[in-house]
């Protein structure tokens, strides 16, 4: 198998296809939001981590879905307008993964070092950090909170309010262990090439997105 090192291809083409994504999702049928919830699946194989943690997270929330489709039959909400709307979270979840999971710092940088002279983008970026190292802090402390024995539900509710809890009493460690960023370094750096197997693989995949926005448009 070719091996593809997804952290490597150019941010701006990332965020192209997450935002083609999104456009490609609100007009897709349930039919086809699932069809393309496979593709991503079978793109990303070449980098695997990918796909377990987006499998990992469906997993973690299945007393949402469980939740959601129960309280939709209590309401008389029609069950295929449900099935479209929990798809539609599962690929914005896919699509935040591979966001999360795929951007490193040090390319990210580069890929930006033009928009470094702005005090507003630096602090874009401190923000995006910031939010990112909230992130994994949830999840690492999600899955290693001890609670004591109690019904399922309830036990599931109270390690998410844990969670929140430790978030906030925790804010400023958070906070301290942001990294640093030399702006004058980065800004003497060379560009990273454009033209690389990574990026005209994430291409490929936009090129797909592009066709299937057309086709459900104009056809």
């Amino acid at each position: 198998m070719i091996k593809i090192d997804f952290g490597c291809q150019h941010i701006l083409l990332k965020l192209c296809f997450v935002l083609l994504s999104f456009v490609v999702v609100f007009v897709s049928s349930t039919t086809n939001i699932g069809y393309l919830i496979i593709l991503n699946i079978v793109f990303f194989i070449p980098d695997i981590k990918i796909n377990i943690y987006f499998l990992k997270t469906v997993i973690k929330l299945s007393y949402f879905w469980i939740v959601y489709i129960l309280s939709g039959l209590v309401l008389n909400i029609p069950f295929d307008v449900q099935i479209e709307f929990l798809l539609k979270v599962i690929i914005m979840i896919q699509l935040s993964v591979f966001l999360l999971k795929t951007i490193r710092l040090d390319n990210f940088m580069n890929d930006t070092k033009i928009l470094l002279k702005y005090n507003l983008f630096q602090q874009m970026i401190y923000f995006v950090l910031f939010f990112n190292h909230i992130f994994y802090y949830i999840g690492d402390y999600y899955n290693n909170v001890e609670l004591a024995k109690m019904p399922t539900a309830k036990r599931y509710f109270s390690r998410i309010l844990q969670t929140i809890k430790s978030m906030f009493e925790n804010i400023d460690t958070i906070r301290a262990g942001l990294p640093e960023i030399d702006v004058d370094n980065i800004r003497n750096q060379k560009y990273r090439p454009i033209i690389t197997l990574a990026n005209a693989y994430l291409l490929l995949l936009i090129m797909i997105y592009l066709l299937v926005f057309f086709s459900i448009t104009f056809l």
